[in-house]
C-alpha cells in the first residue's frame, strides 16, 4: 500500500460515522450471503441486508448519496434482488421529476439574483426592531418556499442576507441576535414548509413513494389545506416565539437602507414563469396535472436559451444533479421494501409493539407520530419515508385510519426532530450561520416539544373538522 492509499485510509477511519457505515455494510453483507435456515423466505432477509448497507451509508455520507443510490439500484438488479422495474422504479414517478424541476428553478432564482431580491424587498423596513427583523426572516422564509422548492437552495440565498442585516444592526458573530437570526433562516427555510407539497425534500420523497407503491398522491391545494394552517403558520409563529425567548437581543443603531434597484428583464421574466407555476401548482385540483410535470415544464422553459431565464450551459456546468439520482435511489429502497415482503415483516414487528385500535383515533394519530419520529432518527428524514411509506397500507389496515391519512401523519412525525444530523438542510444552515451546536439543539428540541403537546394535538381537530380524521 502506497504512503498516499494508506494516509487516505487512515483518514477515513478516523471518522466515527465511516465506522458506523462500515458497521452497516458488514451487517447488510452477512444478511445477504449468510446460508439460512431450511424454510425461511430469503428474499426479504436479502433486500433487509442490501437496505441496511444502503441506509447506513447515506446516514453517514461516507460515500456521496448519488453514489450509494445508484449502487443500490444496480446491485439490486445484478444480485436478482429485484427486477430493474422495481429497482429504478424511482425514474418512472414524478417525485424525481418534481425535484429536477425545483433544481432548475432554485438554479436560475439563485442565478439571475431574484431570490435576494424578493428576500431583501420583503425585510425593508425591519432594521431597527431585532424582534420584528425575526418575525419578517420567517415570513421571508416561507414565502420563498412557494417559489423556490429546495431547502438548501433558499438557505443558501437567505442566509447572506441575514447575516448581512445581523452586521447592519449591529450583531456581532457568536452574539443572541446574530445566533436568532441564522436559527431562523435554518430552522424556518425547513420545518414550516413541511406544509407546502414540493418545498422539503422528505415530502416529495414521501408522496413520491406511495405514488410509486400504491399510485396516490394528494393535490397540491389539498396537501396546502391539510397541513399550512396548523403546521406551516402556527409553527412558523411558534419557532419565532421560541427564538425571541432563547435569544433576546436588541439593534445597535442601524444606518438608513439603500434603495433597490429597479428589477431587470430577466428577473421580471423569471417571475411571471414562477407565478404561472404557482398558480398551475395551487389550481392542479382543478386540471390535475400533477405538480411534477407543472415543475418540468417550467424547468424546459427556463431552459430554452432563446428566454434567457437562464444561462445557456445552465444544466451542463451549473445544476447539480446529485439529489436527483439521490430520490430515485429512495424510491427505489421503498419499492423494494413493498415488493419482497420485507415491509410486511416490519409491520407485523411494529404491530407487536406499538397499540393500534381503530376505536381510538387520537391514540392511533399519536402512535404513528412516534414510529415516524423514530424511523427518521434512525434513517435521517430524507431516508426515513424509505421504510415508512412500504408500512403504511399495513399501518392504516391496523389503526383503521386512511391510507392518505396514515401518510399525512407521517410528514407530521418526520418534521418533529431531536437532533439536526436528522436533516441535511439544518447541517448546511449551521455550518453557513456560524452557530453552536447546542444552540440548535436547543432550538429544535424546543420546536419538537411544542410540536408534540401544542400543535400536533390541534393538527389532529384541524384534520377532525375537514373531515379527514372521524
Amino acid at each position: 500500500m502506497s504512503a498516499e492509499t494508506e494516509k487516505g485510509v487512515n483518514f477515513f477511519l478516523s471518522r466515527p460515522a465511516n465506522w458506523i457505515a462500515l458497521a452497516a455494510a458488514a451487517a447488510g453483507l452477512l444478511l445477504l450471503f449468510w446460508p439460512l435456515p431450511e424454510g425461511t423466505a430469503s428474499l426479504p432477509v436479502r433486500a433487509g441486508g442490501l437496505i441496511i448497507a444502503t441506509v447506513g451509508l447515506w446516514a453517514t455520507h461516507a460515500i456521496p448519496e448519488h453514489i450509494t443510490s445508484l449502487g443500490f439500484m444496480t446491485l439490486a438488479v445484478v444480485l436478482g434482488i429485484a427486477t430493474p422495474g422495481v429497482a429504478f422504479s424511482g425514474f418512472a414517478g414524478g417525485a424525481v421529476w418534481l425535484l429536477f424541476g425545483g433544481i432548475i428553478i432554485g438554479l436560475a432564482v439563485s442565478d439571475s439574483g431574484l431570490g435576494q431580491r424578493i428576500a431583501r424587498s420583503a425585510l425593508r423596513g425591519l432594521t431597527r426592531s431585532y424582534t420584528r427583523a425575526v418575525w419578517g426572516l420567517m415570513a421571508a422564509c416561507l414565502l420563498l418556499a412557494f417559489l423556490m422548492p429546495a431547502s438548501i437552495g433558499r438557505i443558501v440565498i437567505l442566509m447572506p442576507i441575514a447575516l448581512a442585516l445581523a452586521d447592519h444592526m449591529g450583531f456581532a458573530p457568536g452574539s443572541r441576535g446574530r445566533t436568532g437570526f441564522a436559527l431562523t433562516i435554518g430552522c424556518g427555510s425547513f420545518l414550516p414548509t413541511f406544509a407546502i407539497l414540493p418545498a422539503n425534500l422528505p415530502n416529495v420523497v414521501l408522496f413520491g413513494a406511495a405514488e410509486t407503491i400504491y399510485g396516490v398522491v394528494p393535490t397540491y391545494a389539498e396537501y396546502l389545506l391539510w397541513h399550512l394552517p396548523v403546521m406551516g403558520v402556527l409553527r412558523a409563529v411558534v419557532l419565532v416565539l421560541i427564538i425571541l425567548a432563547m435569544f433576546p437581543d436588541e439593534a445597535r443603531s442601524p444606518e438608513s437602507e439603500p434603495e433597490p434597484a429597479r428589477m431587470s428583464t430577466q428577473q421580471r421574466n423569471l417571475l411571471i414563469v414562477l407565478c404561472l407555476t404557482l398558480g398551475f401548482w395551487v389550481t392542479d385540483f382543478i386540471h390535475h396535472v400533477s405538480p411534477a410535470w407543472v415543475a418540468l415544464l417550467a424547468a424546459i422553459v427556463i431552459l430554452i436559451p432563446a428566454f434567457g431565464l437562464a444561462p445557456p450551459t445552465a444544466l451542463a456546468d451549473k445544476t447539480n444533479l446529485r439529489p436527483f439520482f439521490f430520490v430515485a435511489g429512495v424510491l427505489g429502497v421503498g419499492a423494494l421494501v413493498a415488493d419482497s415482503g420485507l415491509g410486511t415483516e416490519i409491520a407485523a414487528f411494529l404491530g407487536r409493539w406499538v397499540t393500534f385500535d381503530p376505536a381510538r383515533p387520537f391514540l392511533n394519530y399519536v402512535s404513528l407520530i412516534g414510529v415516524s419520529m423514530v424511523f427518521g432518527a434512525a434513517a435521517t428524514v430524507p431516508g426515513a419515508p424509505t421504510f415508512l411509506v412500504p408500512l403504511a397500507q399495513d399501518l392504516s389496515t391496523a389503526s383503521g385510519m386512511p391510507l392518505m391519512v396514515v401518510l399525512m401523519t407521517q410528514i407530521v412525525g418526520l418534521s418533529a426532530l431531536l437532533l439536526p444530523y436528522q436533516s441535511p438542510p439544518l447541517v448546511v444552515a449551521i455550518g453557513l450561520g456560524g452557530v453552536r451546536i447546542w444552540d440548535a439543539v436547543r432550538v429544535i428540541l424546543a420546536s419538537t416539544a411544542a410540536t408534540l403537546v401544542v400543535l400536533a394535538p390541534l393538527n389532529f381537530l384541524w384534520w377532525r373538522l375537514l373531515g379527514l380524521i372521524e
